[in-house]
């Protein structure tokens, strides 16, 4: 597999293995958040990290 090509599907696998483990040893795995943003997105960048924030300190 080709790195370059296939990165998005290896961050969803790792993703979603990294939530059962959070789950696993007691951690909220509401504190884990992966969203799809361009560089082009600096907005939404921007809101995306806002609401991951609100959410931790919820």
């Amino acid at each position: 597999m080709d790195w370059n090509r296939n990165g998005n599907y290896h961050a969803r696998r790792r993703y979603a293995l990294m939530h059962r483990f959070l789950d696993f040893m007691g951690i909220n795995a509401r504190r884990l958040r992966v969203d799809w943003v361009s560089a082009s997105e600096g907005k939404r960048f921007a809101k995306v990290v806002a609401e991951l924030t609100d959410q931790v300190r919820q």
